[in-house]
């Protein structure tokens, strides 16, 4: 749902109805949230029921992404006066504290929960995330694979380990990463590519033969996508430089074929870049 869909919206019902489907769908209009959660929690209180908990909290996120102070405030006491220090409510105040700086005191109230409730995925991904805001990249690294040793199947904690060994040129730790997540993904083009890209990244011959076979495996699962093409021809010419063999040569004459057709009306004189 666009934004012209959401303004054009009226009365209580459709705002509430607005604000939990932007919650539900994840989308970040902060913009239209405080607006509308505003109203509701202005003018319609004694209406809500128990969502007027769920909007003052779709409130106090979008006050600090729109920099709006007074409903932070109005949001996290109303919170606070209704539910205690509970883990939401905990959460809420970590995160206050990261917006205004003040990252020892989040960490701090991370630490104690997490020491209460081990188990508690979404403040262990608020610890992640304070690490990297803060630069300290081997302590996101360990709490990343900490976290990942009780919570093996999350898939997106994978891929930002994966993210964080890439930008510091960590090929054969990204690598791992990827093979959990094509594990979780086996029919996924980008996964598969991803994966081969980083094995070939790598360099050595083993890795190389293995990406050749993934980027083979992209193909299959994509025949337009020529960044996979282009993979496989530079695993081939890699191959056939150093451990040449018929399979090597098919793949590579494949590789060759392949982007030529996909070239095929381009300005781009391919048969010049293939050698």
């Amino acid at each position: 749902m666009d934004s012209d869909t959401f303004s054009n919206q009226k009365g209580w019902t459709n705002k509430l109805n607005a604000l939990n489907e932007i919650r539900n769908l994840k989308l970040h209009k902060p913009e239209l949230v405080l607006k509308y959660g505003a109203t509701l929690l202005t003018k319609h209180k004694w209406r809500l029921g128990t969502d007027y908990w769920n909007v003052c909290e779709d409130v106090f996120y979008a006050s600090l992404d729109t920099l709006s102070p007074e409903w932070t405030d109005f949001t996290i006491k109303a919170l606070r006066r209704q539910f205690g220090q509970t883990v939401r409510v905990m959460r809420m105040e970590g995160i206050l504290f990261e917006h205004s700086g003040r990252f020892n005191e989040a960490m701090k109230i991370y630490e104690e929960m997490l020491t209460t409730n081990p188990l508690d995925a979404a403040t262990w991904k608020r610890k992640i995330a304070l690490f990297r805001t803060t630069g300290k990249i081997d302590e996101a690294i360990n709490t990343l694979n900490t976290y990942l040793e009780t919570f093996q199947a999350d898939i997106e904690a994978w891929e930002e380990l994966a993210d964080i060994y890439l930008a510091n040129q960590h090929f054969s730790q990204a690598a791992y990463c990827y093979e959990e997540i094509v594990l979780s993904s086996p029919e996924n083009c980008w996964v598969i590519l991803k994966y081969a890209e980083m094995l070939y990244s790598i360099g050595t011959l083993e890795k190389v033969n293995l990406a050749r076979k993934y980027f083979m495996q992209a193909i299959i699962l994509n025949n337009q996508c020529t960044r996979a093409m282009w993979g496989l021809y530079q695993c081939c010419n890699f191959i056939k430089s150093g451990k040449p063999d018929d399979v090597n040569t098919k793949l590579l004459d494949k590789a060759k074929a392949l982007l030529q057709k996909a070239y095929q009306g381009s300005p781009i004189q391919i048969s010049n870049l293939l050698s």
